[in-house]
């Protein structure tokens, strides 16, 4: 049994973890479903010194129930020169807006002045939990045309090795 699972467990904990980083990278929602975590590529330095660029940030979704305190790190939706980004600032406090919306405000790290967005409980994201230093560009690479490709080409060349290693053995 111990034996078996030598040759096999490898194989196995590696097509998982395969399995779980394609959902998330490549699927907004479903990745939900399987690991209840989101991960994001931090791409500028407004949260420096605390978050480096280029890290892996996780976060947990962010859900309504949950109190957000003045500090939490928080990701979320804005339209910034007409396209959905997603930010990563620390929470400063709430407000109300003009329609009677609850709009959560946010900073960069280096900063006290309030983000210009207007950040409302549909476009929270979720609350960091922690990051990985500098593989951000890796995951940002493997999101690229070339990315994709690479990947292909490395399941193959694997799939092919594997195949010839059990026809010899």
């Amino acid at each position: 049994m111990l034996s078996a699972f030598r040759k096999t467990g490898p194989a196995v904990c590696a097509a998982v973890l395969f399995l779980i980083s394609v959902c998330t990278l490549f699927s907004s929602g479903s990745a939900d479903t399987i690991l209840p975590l989101r991960f994001y590529h931090v791409l500028t330095d407004s949260m420096e010194p605390v978050i480096p660029v280029n890290s892996l940030i996780c976060t947990r979704p962010f859900d309504s129930s949950y109190p957000v305190k003045k500090g939490d790190i928080l990701t979320f939706r804005a339209t910034r020169f007409g396209e959905t980004v997603f930010i990563t600032h620390r929470y400063s406090h709430t407000e109300t807006n003009s329609n009677g919306d609850l709009i959560y405000r946010t900073h960069p790290q280096r900063s006290t002045i309030p983000d210009p967005y207007e950040t409302t409980a549909e476009n929270l994201m979720g609350i960091y939990l922690f990051h990985i230093p500098y593989i951000g560009k890796f995951f940002l690479f493997l999101k690229s045309g070339f990315g994709v490709l690479w990947l292909c080409q490395i399941s193959v060349i694997l799939f092919i090795h594997r195949s010839l290693a059990n026809k010899w053995s």
